[in-house]
């Protein structure tokens, strides 16, 4: 038996794992550093000078975090591994294939050393997530675990002969948390500015009823991209303005296009306004797009001979057409499957392939798109959805009531911040600067009861009278807000925002218990 002793080293919430090199017995499969003991050493020694040859760092050996004894076909090891700490020097890559520091829940994705199983185990106790394969790309881990448990609710209502199907649309599903949308909208400036360079205004798609969810990525956009000066949500009213018509190329942000159908009713709608912005350069920004709805956007401005450019990061097809997912007789039968399972479930024949039978896999955390498969964010009496599409409702008298009620308690507060008498204003730089890098446009709306376009002007104001500047589209306070701010008096307004929503909507606004009971919170506010 040979003894062999390996390192436990830990970076926060990671590990370090090396992938042995190949012309090495087990070559390729991951492990952790270390290796023999040589004659004469002790344990420590052999992992001290192991860690030195192989990572080019000094390690102090701590306790033993798990022994085992496993039997290869060609040697028999016992292996000790050690909790250890880096004293000195950084891992480089000298022997091994590849090195990396990892999350117990990343486990899965990595092949390890048989001799590693009952350590890695032990090391994912708890914490190696469910479903990890199809969650790890919608968020962190702690999004992960709660996706995972929403996900077991929601298969257990189907028989065993249908989630097999269910779990492989969910593998193709794609989901977007704000802090996902920050990081696309990046990308998509960076894809227009690469084949636009000119003077333009961007505005999100104004809708003709209910909330639009563009207005959320428009705002993300602008703080994120720091555009303000290009920006106007309500390009409608100053449709017909001289500076408007001076313009030549608009620009209108949405998270998703479905059919193309709202942003070619909103097109025709500004025309009608004014005639010259048929003439008028025009570029759709979509984080994800359907390829219906480039087809007819592509088709509608041909017919009519617009300038029409559409940029989008995804262009998703539909599940069970276009050979998205499936073959061609595949999906013909996966396509008869999924419907028979809707309606077994009672599934509006409307919203089965989503509405227009877009047929897509697709979510926001704000919200779900009607085009989005049924059997997903479709809510029966005695079936429960995975995702939830949000409604909006008018704010009932009690509320209100509350509101009212948290507004006098706050105005009896002396100000947060000197020369701002006015309350909504105070408590908004205060939000902003107790959230941080966790701010996030949805989230705002729900907190402080408001609209996206309240959030829009309030963080315009704050940030035109320089008490908020915007980094990498988080508010982050200024010089001037810390010189003017009595820092004594935030906690009792703290206590009073975390308790209740203070600041009154004149808007609609999204009911706060439809998204706390299936979305993750990306912050909270007691830190």
């Amino acid at each position: 038996m040979v003894e062999v002793v390996a390192a436990l080293i830990w970076d926060k919430d990671k590990f370090l794992v090396c992938q042995r090199p190949v012309n090495k017995a087990r070559a390729l499969l991951w492990e952790f550093v270390g290796g023999k003991v040589e004659q004469g050493e002790t344990k420590e020694q052999a992992l001290i000078r192991e860690c030195k040859e192989e990572l080019n760092i000094t390690v102090m050996p701590k306790d033993v975090f798990m022994e085992v004894v496993h039997e290869y076909s060609d040697i028999t090891v016992h292996l000790t591994l050690f909790n250890a700490e880096i004293v000195e020097g950084v891992p480089q890559k000298l022997e091994h294939n590849d090195i990396k520091w990892i999350t117990p829940a990343e486990i899965p994705d990595y092949d390890f050393c048989p001799a590693d199983e009952e350590i890695l185990k032990k090391i994912g106790q708890n914490k190696i997530i469910k479903y990890h394969a199809i969650t790890k790309k919608w968020g962190n881990n702690k999004e992960c675990k709660m996706f995972a448990r929403r996900i077991d609710k929601w298969l257990s209502q189907f028989e065993e002969n249908e989630k097999p199907l269910m779990l492989d649309l969910l593998r193709h599903f794609t989901y977007y948390s704000e802090r996902t949308i920050k990081k696309q909208v990046v990308k998509l400036f960076e894809e227009f500015k690469k084949v636009y360079n000119g003077k333009f205004i961007i505005s999100p798609i104004q809708k003709e009823l209910g909330v639009g969810y563009s207005d959320f990525v428009y705002d993300v956009f602008w703080m994120t991209n720091d555009v303000k000066d290009y920006a106007e949500r309500n390009i409608i009213n100053i449709a017909n303005e001289t500076d408007f018509l001076d313009v030549p190329t608009l620009v209108f942000i949405d998270d998703y296009a479905g059919s193309g159908k709202t942003f070619i009713r909103f097109h025709k709608k500004l025309i009608n306004i004014n005639q010259n912005i048929k003439d008028k350069e025009i570029y759709l920004l979509a984080i994800t797009c359907s390829s219906i709805a480039l087809t007819n956007i592509r088709e509608y401005a041909k017919i009519n001979n617009y300038r029409i450019n559409l940029i989008s990061l995804k262009i998703q097809g539909r599940a069970f057409l276009d050979n998205y997912l499936y073959k061609q007789v595949e999906s013909e039968i996966n396509r008869r499957k999924y419907e028979e399972i809707c309606r077994k479930y009672s599934v509006l024949n409307d919203y089965i392939f989503g509405f227009n039978e877009i047929e897509a896999l697709i979510s926001f955390e704000y919200n779900t798109p009607n085009n989005t498969l049924g059997i997903i964010w479709h809510n029966l009496n005695d079936f429960c959805c995975l995702f939830k599409r949000h409604k909006t409702e008018k704010t009932d008298l009690k509320t209100i009531q509350e509101k009212i009620k948290k507004r006098k308690m706050i105005k009896k507060e002396k100000p947060v911040i000197q020369n701002i008498e006015e309350t909504k204003v105070n408590i908004f730089i205060l939000y902003c600067v107790v959230e941080g890098k966790d701010f996030s446009v949805s989230n705002a709306c729900k907190d402080l009861g408001l609209v996206p376009n309240q959030v829009d002007e309030l963080m315009s104001k704050i940030i035109e009278e320089g008490y908020i500047s915007l980094e990498e589209g988080f508010p982050t306070a200024t010089s001037k807000l810390k010189e003017t701010m009595f820092t004594s008096r935030i906690q009792p307004i703290k206590k009073i925002i975390k308790s209740e929503s203070i600041i009154e909507s004149k808007e609609i606004s999204i009911k706060e218990s439809e998204i706390n009971n299936y979305f993750p919170k990306n912050f909270k506010l007691s830190k």
